[in-house]
Protein backbone atom coordinates (compact mmCIF):
# COMPACT_ATOMS: atom_id res chain seq x y z
CA UNK A 1 0.00 0.00 0.00
CA UNK A 2 1.41 3.24 -0.61
CA UNK A 3 2.18 6.21 1.96
CA UNK A 4 0.87 9.06 2.63
CA UNK A 5 2.57 11.06 0.02
CA UNK A 6 0.97 8.97 -2.61
CA UNK A 7 -2.34 9.34 -0.95
CA UNK A 8 -2.35 13.02 -1.51
CA UNK A 9 -0.89 12.68 -4.98
CA UNK A 10 -3.64 10.57 -5.80
CA UNK A 11 -6.11 12.92 -3.82
CA UNK A 12 -4.55 16.00 -5.71
CA UNK A 13 -5.27 14.53 -9.06
CA UNK A 14 -8.87 13.06 -8.83
CA UNK A 15 -9.94 16.59 -7.33
CA UNK A 16 -8.38 18.74 -9.90
CA UNK A 17 -9.82 15.75 -13.02
CA UNK A 18 -13.24 16.56 -11.26
CA UNK A 19 -12.82 20.24 -11.24
CA UNK A 20 -11.22 19.97 -15.17
CA UNK A 21 -14.38 17.98 -15.73
CA UNK A 22 -16.43 19.86 -13.91
CA UNK A 23 -15.84 23.48 -15.57
CA UNK A 24 -16.15 21.91 -19.26
CA UNK A 25 -20.00 20.75 -17.85
CA UNK A 26 -20.68 24.38 -16.94
CA UNK A 27 -19.18 25.86 -20.32
CA UNK A 28 -21.18 23.53 -22.21
CA UNK A 29 -24.42 24.27 -20.63
CA UNK A 30 -23.09 28.19 -21.40
CA UNK A 31 -22.78 27.53 -24.70
CA UNK A 32 -25.61 25.87 -24.88
CA UNK A 33 -27.82 28.48 -23.49
CA UNK A 34 -25.89 31.29 -25.58
CA UNK A 35 -26.57 29.94 -28.38
CA UNK A 36 -30.43 29.97 -27.83
CA UNK A 37 -30.52 33.60 -26.60
CA UNK A 38 -27.69 34.41 -29.21
CA UNK A 39 -29.77 32.18 -31.67
CA UNK A 40 -33.02 33.80 -30.85
CA UNK A 41 -34.83 30.05 -31.64
CA UNK A 42 -39.18 30.82 -30.45
CA UNK A 43 -39.03 26.95 -31.42
CA UNK A 44 -38.43 23.52 -30.43
CA UNK A 45 -34.85 24.15 -30.94
CA UNK A 46 -34.96 26.17 -28.09
CA UNK A 47 -36.34 23.88 -25.51
CA UNK A 48 -34.27 21.25 -26.85
CA UNK A 49 -30.68 23.66 -25.84
CA UNK A 50 -32.66 24.41 -22.41
CA UNK A 51 -32.66 20.68 -22.07
CA UNK A 52 -29.25 19.88 -22.96
CA UNK A 53 -27.81 22.57 -20.80
CA UNK A 54 -30.05 21.18 -17.89
CA UNK A 55 -28.84 17.58 -18.81
CA UNK A 56 -24.92 18.79 -18.57
CA UNK A 57 -25.78 20.32 -15.12
CA UNK A 58 -27.31 17.27 -14.00
CA UNK A 59 -24.19 15.83 -14.89
CA UNK A 60 -22.47 17.55 -12.33
CA UNK A 61 -23.99 15.43 -9.51
CA UNK A 62 -22.98 12.39 -10.92
CA UNK A 63 -19.13 13.84 -11.57
CA UNK A 64 -19.37 14.22 -7.48
CA UNK A 65 -20.82 11.59 -6.53
CA UNK A 66 -17.97 9.62 -8.54
CA UNK A 67 -15.28 12.33 -6.92
CA UNK A 68 -16.61 10.82 -3.58
CA UNK A 69 -16.16 7.16 -4.25
CA UNK A 70 -12.52 7.60 -5.63
CA UNK A 71 -12.04 9.38 -2.47
CA UNK A 72 -13.12 6.94 -0.59
CA UNK A 73 -11.19 3.98 -2.72
CA UNK A 74 -7.92 6.46 -2.12
CA UNK A 75 -8.28 6.33 1.23
CA UNK A 76 -9.15 2.67 2.40
CA UNK A 77 -6.16 1.93 -0.54
CA UNK A 78 -9.00 -0.31 -2.41
CA UNK A 79 -6.88 0.26 -5.21
CA UNK A 80 -3.98 -1.41 -4.23
CA UNK A 81 -5.96 -4.26 -2.29
CA UNK A 82 -6.39 -6.68 -5.98
CA UNK A 83 -2.54 -5.68 -6.96
CA UNK A 84 -0.41 -9.06 -6.30
CA UNK A 85 3.01 -8.07 -5.25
Amino acid sequence: MPGNTEKARERRQAVLSAVICGAGLLALAAVFLWLRRFLGLESWLSGLFVILAVLSLAQLAALAKALWERLREIEKGELYDSVDD
